[in-house]
């Protein structure tokens, strides 16, 4: 589904603000067009050099291979926790939109 201008026929072109992730609306996420693809909590992950094992076929370093989804939230008085193999695309209770 994409969206419209309003009083245009011309479709809204998505905003990127950090690697690629989408600051406006999904349809692939909750009914507002929240999704974990524009949440301030939501980062790329990627392998590390000293990290095992090494994605296949990649030979050297690895450190811009992307390796996942990682959701980092903190909750009031506590440090920063990340979850990792987190979905691109998807809804939790922690959504905080960029």
């Amino acid at each position: 589904m994409t969206k419209k201008a309003e009083n245009s026929n011309t479709p809204l072109q998505p905003s990127f603000d950090i690697a690629g992730v989408s600051s406006s609306n999904c349809d692939k996420g909750w009914h507002d067009g929240s999704c974990c693809c524009n949440c301030k909590n939501h980062y790329e992950d990627f392998y590390h050099c000293t990290t095992l094992p090494k994605p296949n076929d990649v030979e050297g370093c690895v450190c811009s291979t992307h390796k996942g989804w990682v959701c980092l939230i903190s909750f009031e008085g506590e440090q920063p926790r990340a979850h990792s193999n987190w979905s691109e695309h998807g809804m939790c209770e922690m959504h905080e939109r960029r």
